[in-house]
């Protein structure tokens, strides 16, 4: 009986709905009327790029694609094929308005997809890293080669930030009807100004750089720090077997390092960052090892030791004094950027090595001046 009656209320109130249903919807087809031609025109051309369908995606990198602007996705490098897809798979447009003259219009549209700018700084910054790695200054501009592979791993993520972007496209008509005009103002809306942003020198700040450039030497190896300060054999005396200090050192410093960037001063394209480097504590090194030798000193065997044993035993208690002293020492230092009009470059490294290396150098004359 419950159901019955439930029954009987609702053959009451579905017409009710249907009637406000239906009213909404003349409501609603009358605020919003049918798409002009050159409307339609944009619609269409807009949605060949949702679909991928056809031409246009070499927009994205005109010169470096070596395609022109109508270039189709047929025609981009294969490597590119799914770089392009994965940048267009979250494109959406909606139309504004227009204005119509006798032969051509203006149509405003709103086109949202992956921001560009925040692409264009994981692009720059992954082209960075990759030079630095190779031990070569910051690239100029990207060739389709580094970028379709470098697009192609960012955007292959979940959650990419979003942005969206207004152009007002131009819409010529001709005996075949209304066509989208190729031009400024479409690249840049399906785009979404990444061209652009990839050659602005100032896409990243001087501190975007830095980062860049000190983080890769938290992945290296003891083998490829010694590589990177260019310091083979940097406890040589007259051993043979000196390697050992080395070693011990630099897999040390490699447990040991970080960084934190503080102060950054720009004016205009030169710029100065102050960063703290966290190393071994060298002069606390060098003092256990002179403590050592000193020790040594005082024994028989060494009053009979020849040079070459002398040597030997040098290099075994530095090896010794490197790997017990465990604490770390942070060293303060200023790195000098200039932009070359391309990016910011690091103009000076002067008192890096030294500090990544635990103040060698104050190590050293501390060292000589006890001796």
């Amino acid at each position: 009986m419950k159901f019955m009656k439930t029954l009987r209320r609702n053959k009451i109130r579905f017409p009710i709905l249907a009637a406000a249903f239906a009213a909404a919807a003349v409501f609603f087809f009358a605020r919003s009327p049918f798409l002009t031609p050159p409307e339609k025109a944009v619609s269409e051309c807009l949605s060949e790029i949702e679909d991928l369908d056809s031409g246009s995606a070499a927009v994205l990198f005109p010169d470096s694609a070596g395609g022109a602007q109508g270039t189709s996705l047929s025609d981009i490098p294969e490597e590119g094929k799914e770089a392009v897809r994965l940048f267009f798979r979250n494109f959406s447009f909606r139309i504004l308005g227009s204005t119509s003259e006798d032969a051509g219009a203006s149509v405003r549209v709103e086109a949202s997809n992956v921001d560009a700018a925040w692409l264009a700084a994981q692009i720059r910054r992954r082209q960075l890293a990759a030079a630095y790695a190779s031990g070569t200054d910051a690239p100029a501009e990207a060739s389709a080669a580094d970028l379709f592979p470098i697009m192609k791993e960012i955007l292959n993520a979940d959650d990419l930030p979003t942005g969206k972007i207004t152009e007002t496209l131009s819409v010529s008509r001709n005996a075949d009807g209304w066509h989208v005009n190729s031009d400024a103002a479409l690249k840049r809306l399906l785009s979404g100004g990444l061209p652009d942003a990839l050659k602005d020198p100032f896409l990243l700040k001087p501190e975007d750089v830095l980062s860049v450039y000190l983080s890769r030497y938290s992945f290296l190896s003891p083998e490829e720090w010694e590589k990177a300060l260019s310091s083979s054999d940097l406890f040589k005396m007259a051993s043979e077997k000196l390697a050992a200090p080395d070693e011990t050192l630099f897999r040390k410093i490699s447990e040991l390092y970080s960084y934190s960037i503080g102060e950054v001063r720009t004016e205009g394209n030169v710029a100065s960052v102050s960063v703290s480097i966290t190393s071994v504590d060298m002069p606390e090194i060098l003092a256990a090892y002179r403590k050592k030798l000193v020790s040594y000193a005082r024994t028989a065997a060494s009053i009979s030791a020849g040079q070459d044993e002398l040597s030997d035993v040098s290099s075994s208690l530095l090896d010794e004094a490197i790997s017990e002293v465990k604490q770390s020492k942070t060293s303060s230092i200023t790195v000098s950027l200039e932009n070359d009009g391309n990016i910011w470059q690091i103009t000076d490294t002067s008192g890096l090595t030294n500090a990544l290396l635990g103040d060698i150098v104050s190590a050293a004359e501390a060292f000589a001046k006890e001796g």
